[in-house]
């Protein structure tokens, strides 16, 4: 394995497992009080910030567009609804193309993460599950936001941010990464490609190629 880097940081959904597009039509239909013209609207925040806590989101939607508050126990609930609707459909999502056996490659030489907008029980209820949480170090979701994770597992496990990579498939990752000084790979989806667009990344349709690019990776571009 090229000494270029020490830690790889995954995101879950999009990057593990083909589970954003589950995500986004269930967190466009939690809310039955919006209007179509305001689950577009609701769908549209969602998609421009993957990664983010599904409790922000929920509070976005009743400030912005139902012009009130939400409560902690109105919030609680609309959080166990949409894990019960969407559970079982993302444990039976298919990997993203590449992902099982570049897991397996990789972890024999690199120290693996997943750091998740998902709450945490949650997303290591899922990886167990599909049978990938012994190759990660450790596992992180929300309620901590993905910089603060991060900055945590890098300092207990001493790791050099310019030898770690963060892969998601979201612009909160790609700014979590640039926040904590590590460098930055991009799944990338239609509905991001805009995003990508704009932005000077590195970036790959799938990850059929990681450990190649992991290999070849000097720690001087992106």
């Amino acid at each position: 394995m090229n000494p270029g880097l020490d830690a790889i940081f995954f995101d879950f959904d999009g990057v593990i497992l083909e589970s954003a597009d589950l995500k986004t039509e269930a967190i466009a239909d939690s809310i039955p009080e919006l209007t179509p013209e305001q689950r577009d609207a609701f769908r549209r925040y969602h998609l421009e910030n993957l990664g983010v806590s599904r409790y922000v989101k929920f509070a976005w939607a009743y400030r912005n567009l139902l012009g009130r508050e939400i409560s902690d126990a109105e919030s609680r609930r609309l959080g166990q609804e949409y894990s019960r609707a969407v559970y079982d459909k993302v444990r039976c999502a298919p990997f993203v193309p590449g992902i099982p056996g570049a897991l397996e490659d990789l972890a024999a030489d690199l120290t693996l993460f997943i750091v998740s907008g998902t709450p945490t029980e949650e997303v290591v209820a899922l990886a167990e599950d599909r049978a990938v949480a012994s190759y990660f170090a450790e596992i992180w979701g929300s309620p901590s936001e993905k910089p603060d994770i991060v900055r945590d597992v890098v300092a207990r496990h001493r790791l050099a941010p310019a030898r770690s990579l963060f892969i998601g498939d979201g612009r909160t990752d790609y700014e979590a990464a640039a926040e904590t000084g590590l460098h930055f790979l991009a799944r990338d989806t239609p509905d991001q490609r805009h995003v990508w667009d704009r932005l000077p990344v590195q970036r790959v349709p799938d990850l059929r190629e990681l450990p190649q690019i992991v290999r070849a990776f000097d720690g001087d571009g992106d």
